[in-house]
């Protein structure tokens, strides 16, 4: 039934359901992305915790990050830290800070990539389906 009516429909109707179809996909892949990438990033922090547990001596070198730890928003801010003490010492305290607001935008900025879309659509769609 909606089928027969979206094929009898004029063409205007047709290109409207189109754009909000696309829209739709468009916002269902990013919501599925968005899953997926923050899944990963609880996945690799829990990892991280893990290893650094066990065996924390192996992370005070800097070179230690590996691919295992490449969505783990809290290895990528301890790397950085021990990056940064392994090239000035330890006078680190006055940095910390700065080190870790500098990672948390990184971190944020990452994961907020395609929030535009959803601001797009959002904003869109219901004026679209006016037509």
């Amino acid at each position: 039934m909606l089928l027969n009516a979206i094929l009898h429909a004029t063409l205007p109707v047709k290109i409207v359901i189109a754009i909000l179809f696309l829209f739709s996909i468009v916002t269902w892949t990013l919501i599925i992305y968005n899953l997926i990438m923050f899944r990963k990033m609880e996945e690799s922090d829990l990892n991280f915790i893990d290893s650094f547990l066990s065996e924390p001596a192996k992370f005070m070198n800097s070179r230690w990050f590996s691919d295992e730890f490449q969505f783990s928003p809290i290895a990528r801010t301890f790397s950085e830290i021990t990056a940064y003490i392994s090239k000035r010492g330890l006078s680190l305290a006055p940095y910390l800070p700065k080190l870790i607001q500098r990672e948390t935008r990184n971190t944020i900025g990452e994961v907020s990539r395609f929030q535009f879309m959803y601001a797009t659509v959002a904003s869109s769609a219901p004026f679209i389906g006016l037509f």
